[in-house]
């Protein structure tokens, strides 16, 4: 789970950066995929 410097849980609807965080996970993994999809 993505925190806050204060410890509190993230509220990602109103944090650019925890949505910043999730795209680029989402892209990474997308990523991922695409290559072991190219290997034989």
């Amino acid at each position: 789970m993505i925190r806050k410097a204060n410890g509190k849980p993230a509220d990602v609807a109103n944090d650019p950066r925890a949505l910043a965080d999730r795209g680029w996970i989402a892209s990474g993994l997308q990523l991922r995929a695409s290559l072991c999809e190219e290997i034989p």
